[in-house]
Order: C-alpha cells, then structure tokens, then sequence
C-alpha cells in the first residue's frame, strides 16, 4: 500500500464510550464505564486475567453500566449509579422529613430496585402517594 491509499483508507480518532468488563477465571468481578477503555485498563487498580468491552453512546452510558452491574452483581462493584427518578434511602430521608412513613405505610406501593444493601425507591412513585 502507498502512502496515498494509506492516507485516504485512514479514519479518525472517534471518542467512543465502553462497558468494561473484568474478569478472573470465569467469574465477571468489576464494571465500570470509560471514554478511553485502553488508557483504563492498562492502569487499572484491579486484578485482572481478561477482560471485554462493549461500545455504546455518551447518554446512555450510565444506564448500561447500571443494567450490567446489576445483572451480574461482580464482586468489586459495591455501587451502582444515580439513577434517574430513583433515590437511595439517604437521599429519600435528607429529601422527604416523612421518608419513615413513606416506607413503612406505602412501601408497596413504591417501586423499589435492590442492589447489593442498598435499596433505590422510585420518586415519582412516591410523589402519586395520596396520604391518608
């Protein structure tokens, strides 16, 4: 190949994101999100014998990495991320004085997602919460 074909076969750099997966013997132990997956992973503070990437869009990042983490619950992870219209236990009682009631009266009334010990309530769920 001459240097014109060379030239004219090249791409650009594009900034792609990554769902980045650890894994040791056959077991998924972290997953994390990163703009530059390559630059992360040969500086990783983890342990690790492989590994697998998945690309995916800027804004839809957080959730992947929220669906994977909780799909496959790796040991390493101990967190997942905001997620959106959900609160953790903290931010539901620095955010509603009546957060006790909220649980105990109406819990089933609030969609909750579990993950790990922490527990996530859905606030519009609770904001549709008529209290008697």
């Amino acid at each position: 190949m001459d240097k014109q074909q060379l030239l004219q076969n090249s791409k650009k750099l594009e900034k792609i994101c990554w769902i980045y997966f650890l894994i040791v013997k056959s077991d998924i132990i972290y997953i994390w999100k990163s703009e530059d997956v390559i630059k992360r992973l040969s500086n990783h503070p983890h342990s690790f014998e492989r590994y697998y990437y998945l690309p995916f869009e800027k804004e839809l990042l957080d959730e992947a990495e929220n669906y994977y983490i909780m799909k496959y619950n790796p040991i390493l992870n101990n967190r997942i991320n905001k997620l959106q219209w959900y609160l953790s236990r903290k931010e539901l009682k620095d955010k509603y004085w009546l957060w006790k009631i909220f649980l105990k009266k109406y819990n089933k009334k609030i969609n909750i997602i579990k993950f790990k010990k922490e527990s996530y309530y859905n606030e519009d769920d609770i904001l549709s919460i008529k209290i008697n």
